[in-house]
């Protein structure tokens, strides 16, 4: 299989589980963060930004890809600058446990509005 449909097959695979879970564990920010700088695709780099939202919020993604984009390698900007429009992304509370009561995440303490 060539290493695009590879990374994609990935990005697939982890989305739908990595958004059922009410929450995830702290060192999964890291490598999803990677993974949404380094692919290549705008497409399929919301396929990381989502879980992480959700997980972790919007304020702290955010965080992490204006840091990328101060001193990033120019990789790393180029990364952030696409993942950048998909950060945006709405969220619902359907869409995810970390809303539901007993969830990680306060739908009235989100940063965005529109995420609950």
């Amino acid at each position: 299989m060539p290493e695009d449909r590879r990374a994609r097959h990935l990005a697939h695979a982890v989305h739908k589980p990595l958004l059922e879970r009410a929450g995830l564990p702290e060192e999964f920010f890291v490598p999803l963060m990677a993974a949404t700088v380094y692919d290549p695709d705008p497409s399929f780099c919301r396929w990381f930004v989502e879980p992480a939202l959700y997980a972790f919020g919007r304020r702290r993604v955010m965080t992490a890809l204006f840091d990328c984009l101060r001193t990033g390698t120019d990789t790393e900007q180029a990364g952030a600058k696409r993942a950048w429009y998909c950060a945006h992304l709405p969220l619902h509370a359907d869409r995810s446990p970390a809303y539901v009561p007993g969830g990680n995440r306060d739908c009235a303490a989100s940063v965005d509005r529109n995420e609950a």
